[in-house]
């Protein structure tokens, strides 16, 4: 074999498969025999569930990088459902990186049961209701206070939660980490300069490469970067009584037609809780996490699990309640009210059927036990490297390997895993089981029954050099976290790239091989065919395809021939020019080898350098030199340094749980889905939203930078005291409009607005009024209001909405300027009265409520408004697309109902509107300045 050849056969229907393999039978042997592999396993739609007693075919979702969920780890691992499901029924575990890809498969069908954090669990039961794809939660998993409520600092930066006053925060948007963090900073009152909600493979890249200071994230990420050096604990959910978890979630239909199958699989999911509680199966647990996951190694899996922290000594890491007992309904409760005030689901409670505790505690009584059944109680710490030892259990399946005997070809096996392993020091792996094809060799992404990995190869009788280059590469993939490419998109354009990588590793290893087996042969059987090797790698090396054109830089080559690269994964003659280039960098740079562990970690971005970035960031400092000198040689040296934009930036110039951070995480939401491309976001209070507009306008990448521009923010330009216009901005859409009102708390003296302003006059400068700035609209109406009674009011600025709120509530001002949607809450649980609406007509809302212009008080021009902007130099097509995009998701019946919630749903305008609405606007509050001050 010259190419080793790696594609995905066991995610294809058999008629699919048999026809792939006869078109390869056909390919002339020089060609590459294997389909790239694709982006992701297409799961098929699940069989029909049949009639009680039946067997059925179920598929399950899980998270496998999320502790909490681990009880899944041992369901597939054990497989205690085979104790219970119908005689021949079979079952297919989907692992997902993110909850809310088992929320779509749930809904659509493709899968029946899925175990969530709390987050993706509830929006998929309160969203589904009333669907065909009716989802419900059926029993807690493990419940505890930091599996998902972690806050990490960078390990050189702030030590203390109140250090992080005015640092860069992280969190991946719409989680229980997110939820965890937004939540903390607000009870110890500490305002970040920044707060990003980034998806959490960026949060870890960013934070090893120094960008950001602290990151709120789950286990065992927590722990991985705590180890690798990068972070240190500064907060958990232990400290503040905020619980964590997540949930059992099945199809409706599941529980309702085959009511046999759901009371089976709880009673098997009942023994696996009980099983990640008993501290005797603590190494098997650990075995069965590190088989089902990648870019972890022994000691971190343990620690996450098992070892106690300073502050939750003798605590249980996590316990299992199974039932929804009062930790797990305080959980629901908590993240319905986090899900609502994001606009993610319509109220705070959950629908009436989405609960459906009863056949957990049925199962319950049937076994005589009670909640919680187990406990995870702390075990000591484990240093990395020092849980079970970096070695990799081989098997060799009989069969297919014409004379050739197994044992032989497994001490070749076992030696190349040895010379590479050796390479990653402290990366224990899956068992690995070897099968002879006649078709090619490949690594498997589908994992065997226990967890192994399957690996086929197509060396026979006793051409030892094929079976060490053949394995060579294989074994390279594994340790490159091959089988992450399903859960990536665009991982196939840059697999080229690992290939090539692989080619490196078998040449390498059969030159490494030629020299150590003249007098150290895995067996003495093998010492004779060390000059065999050297003659495969001679060979291989010697054609002449492989070398450069005289003079030509592999970074020119690559400039021409990039796109063919990114078009397959198996272009065998160009990844082999690339395998050439890169070997000696690899023989004189042995730490590349071991940086070969962090490569295809995170999600990658839609470039190749981007893709090398994402490697370099994910991996410790010790190796960014190396691959930065990767980099250079395909881009050149400055390729390192280069900012490069993997998702669009969308800046929100105001604080946590303000009205723009509510809209701007719901609308980027719906655009995701839409655009199919991340959002990043970035909360950046200050100066009346413009600081938050100045780092947009200052952003490396204008093409991928957003921001939320109020109104507010308008009157404080039309001032003159910033340096900010419009020519500066492009609109992409007007998402909301709204009038503010004059409030004051329920049981305040003042009845009416001429209270206020006859007060004012009696008292001047003894009424205090909370807002959003100084010098902008809501100074502008005091000052209307002021003139208008003769009086004066004195502004009290504070950026912070939840702060204006409070302050009014607790009598540090008299009277508050809101917007009526942003305190819908306080209006409903009755602790404010609306006095008056600064406006120039009565809103239909609040029909009772005067308008300001019934007393004389010209406000017309004070309506505000909410809009998407991004800077002027984003290039036209690129302004085009994105502004279509957000019409849709105006269109879309999560925001209508979102912003009628709000009260602030605004009036379509069409483009030529749309561009002229923020010149138009600022027009009008300059003039309206100009005419307040004579």
């Amino acid at each position: 074999m010259k190419s080793p050849l790696h594609f995905f056969f066991s995610g294809l229907p058999a008629a699919a498969l048999a026809l792939l393999l006869l078109f390869m039978a056909a390919l002339p042997p020089t060609a590459a025999a294997a389909a790239p592999a694709p982006a992701a396993p297409a799961a098929a739609a699940p069989a029909g569930l049949g009639r009680p007693g039946e067997p059925v075919a179920l598929v399950i979702g899980y998270q496998p990088y999320f502790t909490s969920a681990w009880s899944a780890l041992v369901m597939r691992g054990k497989r205690f459902y085979e104790r219970y499901l119908p005689k021949g029924s079979t079952v297919e575990f989907e692992p997902a990186l993110q909850g809310r890809k088992i929320n779509a498969a749930l809904q659509a069908g493709t899968q029946h049961v899925g175990y969530m954090g709390p987050v993706s669990a509830l929006v998929g039961v309160t969203r589904s209701e009333g669907t065909p794809g009716e989802l419900r939660l059926v029993a807690a998993l493990g419940m505890g206070r930091d599996q998902c409520n972690v806050l990490l600092g960078r390990i050189d930066g702030p030590a203390t939660l109140q250090a992080l006053q005015g640092s860069q925060i992280a969190a991946p948007r719409d989680s229980c980490a997110d939820r965890f963090a937004r939540e903390l900073l607000q009870q110890r009152n500490v305002s970040p300069a920044a707060y990003l909600g980034q998806n959490i493979e960026l949060i870890t890249s960013n934070l090893r490469a120094g960008r950001v200071d602290a990151v709120a994230v789950w286990e065992p990420v927590a722990t991985r970067l705590v180890q690798e050096g990068v972070a240190r604990r500064i907060a958990s959910g232990h400290e503040f009584g905020m619980e964590d978890g997540a949930f059992l979630v099945m199809r409706a239909q599941l529980l309702e037609r085959r009511p046999d199958v759901a009371r089976a699989w709880l009673q098997a999911e009942l023994d696996a809780q009980r099983y990640l509680a008993d501290p005797a199966n603590a190494e098997e647990i650990v075995r069965l996490a590190l088989a089902q996951t990648a870019g972890f190694d022994a000691a971190t899996l343990w620690n996450a699990l098992y070892a106690a922290t300073p502050a939750t000594a003798g605590a249980p890491r996590m316990t299992l309640p199974f039932m929804f007992d009062d930790a797990a309904r305080r959980l629901i409760a908590g993240t319905m009210a986090y899900l609502h005030e994001a606009g993610q689901v319509p109220s705070d409670t959950l629908p009436p059927r989405a609960l459906e505790p009863e056949l957990a505690t049925a199962v319950l009584r049937e076994r005589n036990l009670r909640a919680p059944v187990g406990q995870v109680m702390p075990q000591p710490a484990r240093a990395p490297g020092e849980a079970p030892a970096a070695k990799v259990a081989i098997t060799v399946r009989e069969g297919g390997w014409g004379t050739a005997n197994t044992r032989d070809i497994r001490d070749i096996l076992v030696a190349v895993a040895r010379e590479l392993q050796e390479r990653i020091p402290g990366r224990p792996l899956a068992p690995i089981v070897v099968s002879n094809s006649t078709r090619s060799p490949i690594a498997l992404y589908e994992r065997g029954p226990r967890g192994e990995y399957q690996v086929l190869l197509t060396a026979r009788d006793d051409r030892w050099a094929g079976y060490v280059y053949e394995f060579a590469h294989e074994f390279c993939h594994v340790m490159a976290n091959y089988e992450r490419h399903p859960h990536f998109g665009t991982a196939g354009a840059h697999q080229w790239f690992e290939e090539a990588l692989c080619e490196v590793s078998s040449l390498y290893t059969l030159q490494r091989f030629a020299a150590e087996w003249r007098n150290n042969p895995p067996s003495p059987r093998l010492q004779g065919y060390a000059q065999e090797l050297q003659a495969s790698a001679d060979r291989f090396l010697g054609e002449k395809h492989r070398s450069l054109p005289p003079g030509q830089t592999l970074a020119a080559w690559y400039a021409a021939n990039g796109q063919k690269l990114r078009s397959g994964a198996y272009d065998r003659d160009r990844n082999e020019v690339v395998a050439t280039q890169l070997l000696p960098l690899f023989e004189e740079n042995p730490e590349l080898w071991e940086a070969l562990g962090y490569l295809n970690l995170d999600a990658p971005g839609g470039s190749f350098e981007d893709y090398l970035r994402t490697w370099r960031d994910n991996a410790p400092p010790a190796y960014h030199d190396s691959i930065s000198y990767v980099m250079a040689l395909f881009f050149g040296p400055a390729a390192g340094q280069r900012d490069v934009r993997r998702s669009i930036e969308f800046t929100i110039p105001y604080g946590l749980s303000s009205g723009p951070d509510g809209v701007a995480r719901l609308l980027t939401r719906l655009m995701e889905r839409d655009l199919g491309t991340g959002f990043e976001l970035a909360n950046v209070p200050g100066a009346s939203g413009n600081t938050g507009l100045t780092r947009l306008l200052a952003s490396g990448d204008p093409a991928n930078a957003l921001a939320i521009l109020s109104g507010t923010t308008v009157w404080v330009w039309a001032g003159g005291s910033v340096n900010l216009e419009p020519r500066q901005f492009e609109v992409l859409g007007v998402v909301s409009s709204f009038e503010s009102f004059l409030f004051v708390p329920a049981d305040s003296p003042l009845r009416t607005l001429q209270d206020v302003l006859d007060q004012a006059r009696s008292h001047p400068g003894r009424l205090r009024v909370a807002t959003t700035g100084a010098d902008g609209r809501h100074e502008l109406l005091l000052r209307a209001l002021s003139a208008r009674g003769g009086g004066r009011l004195i502004n009290v600025p504070v950026s912070k909405h939840r702060e204006r709120v409070a302050a009014v509530l607790d009598g540090r001002v008299e009277l508050l300027i809101e917007e009526a949607g942003d305190v819908a809450e306080q209006l409903e649980q009755g602790k404010l009265r609306p006095l008056a609406v600064l406006a120039e007509r009565r809103d239909p809302a609040f029909p009772e409520v005067p308008a300001a212009q019934e007393l004389g008080i010209d406000l017309r021009g004070f309506s505000s408004f909410r809009a998407v902007v991004a800077s002027a130099a984003m290039p036209p097509q690129r302004v085009q697309a994105l502004r279509q995009a957000l019409a849709r998701a105006l269109q879309s019946s999560d925001w209508r109902n979102y912003c009628r919630h709000l009260l602030s749903c605004a009036e379509p305008l069409d483009e030529e509107q749309t561009r002229a609405y923020l010149q138009r606007y600022y027009d009008a509050a300059r003039a309206y300045r100009t005419r307040l001050a004579k």
